[in-house]
């Protein structure tokens, strides 16, 4: 109480500069309280699996633990995305600059970093995309197909063919695009899938067993799911688009939900001037965790990490 008393007392540049202070020690609790959630999940070895396991002291303030078995050592971050990573304390900042969606500059400022770090960083966080991807979609389920330009940005080198100059097509060449299939339900339930060409080769897989039986499956006019849907005995509704409701059956069957949600992930991928392609399922994992409202906190976001 004595020290909440003499705030009062103190100057505007020193109260500025106690907040900072707090607001660092907060951001390392956060990181250390995940890191101990982590620890408490370390009942195997995570090498041969083994649960003879002991404590073997400490290294860089974290707990070692060595395996009776197999007699390898480890810690609490190791099988991590952020095992040997230095700067822990800066993790729940930079988990908030994710949660923010900010470009590797701006969270590289804001938590005074170098720009490889921050591109680094973001993709340790992002390595836990099949995770948050829904397993079962069940009800009406709208599917659709989106396209990305493909782009080999971050590559020092391309292989198949000559760079543009400020990636403008050359006279002649046809641009290459994408695919991307979507799969979501009327209960927000997402799923994605990079794809290397739009046919049913490629879709079916992405799809078999993974929406119940019985569900309405809703698509545009493409022939290509009529087969897939007949296959894991769904019923298709197909939307043709000579249809200018753009819905059947008095609006109850459409796929304008999922048409909403490809603008909203393509308006928020602007942010960035184009994504690498060998990087895009990560940032559609990324845009699936800023969709779900139940993961936008700093604790939420490191335990998502630490768990991948």
């Amino acid at each position: 109480m004595d020290f909440l008393l003499s705030l009062g007392s103190l100057k505007h540049s020193q109260l500025r500069h106690l907040a900072v202070r707090v607001q660092e020690f907060l951001e390392k609790d956060e990181v250390n309280c995940a890191i101990e959630k982590r620890q408490l999940k370390l009942t195997h070895c995570i090498f041969c699996k083994s649960s003879m396991t002991v404590r073997w002291g400490h290294s860089s303030g974290l707990q070692r633990f060595r395996c009776k078995q197999c007699r390898h050592t480890f810690n609490e971050l190791s099988g991590s995305p952020f095992a040997k990573l230095q700067l822990r304390q800066k993790l729940g900042t930079y988990a908030q600059c994710m949660v923010n969606g900010l470009t590797l500059r701006q969270a590289a400022h804001k938590c005074d970093i170098a720009l490889s770090t921050s591109f680094q960083w973001r993709h340790r966080f992002l390595q836990m995309p099949e995770q948050h991807k829904s397993k079962i979609l069940s009800g009406i389920v709208e599917a659709d197909e989106t396209f990305f330009r493909e782009s080999f940005k971050g590559k020092r080198t391309i292989t198949h063919r000559k760079s543009r100059h400020h990636g403008r097509l050359k006279k002649g060449e046809q641009e290459l695009m994408v695919p991307v299939l979507l799969l979501l339900d009327r209960t927000e339930h997402e799923a994605d899938f990079v794809l290397k060409r739009d046919n049913r080769e490629e879709i079916y897989p992405c799809i078999q067993g993974r929406i119940k039986p019985g569900s309405v499956l809703c698509t545009d006019g493409s022939q290509i799911y009529a087969p897939i849907a007949e296959e894991e005995n769904l019923v298709h509704k197909r939307i043709l688009r000579s249809n200018p409701a753009r819905t059947i059956e008095n609006g109850l069957f459409h796929i304008q939900t999922l048409n909403n949600y490809i603008a909203r992930l393509k308006g928020w991928l602007n942010r960035f001037y184009g994504v690498g392609t060998q990087y895009l399922g990560n940032y559609l994992a990324w845009w699936r965790i800023l969709a779900d409202e139940s993961l936008l906190t700093i604790r939420d976001w490191l335990n998502e990490a630490l768990s991948s």
